[in-house]
């Protein structure tokens, strides 16, 4: 059986490092990570990974614009986990409205992303 694939977009290279790994332990294929938004948006319109966290602070495009143009995009089948802080609920209800899969906040642990 083929591993779920995963990208992480996250603008601290440290954090990002620890998510790859992570998503590793559990089994999913890391197929690429950016600390860049106009960099994420290209590797996920070209790969099409099976999910990718998004955070929503990224430098050049940020997080909810790559989502909006990839829901766009009829053949993009990428589930999204939005990684954001909490305490913004402008960008909470923009986010819910694209159908995001799945919201992460920064305090939250590891743990959710499992479920």
């Amino acid at each position: 059986m083929k591993s779920k694939t995963i990208f992480i977009a996250k603008t601290q290279r440290l954090m990002c490092e620890a998510l790859c790994q992570y998503c590793t332990s559990l089994g999913l294929e890391v197929v690429g990570s950016s600390t860049d938004g106009r960099e994420s948006l290209r590797f996920i319109e070209k790969e099409n990974p099976d999910y990718a966290i998004i955070e929503a602070a990224l430098p050049a495009i940020d997080g909810l614009k790559i989502i909006e143009h990839l829901r766009s995009d009829q053949f993009n089948q990428t589930h999204f986990i939005f990684y954001l802080k909490e305490g913004q609920p402008l960008l909470l209800r923009k986010a819910l409205s694209l159908k995001v899969s799945s919201i992460l906040f920064t305090n939250d642990g590891l743990d959710k992303l499992t479920k």
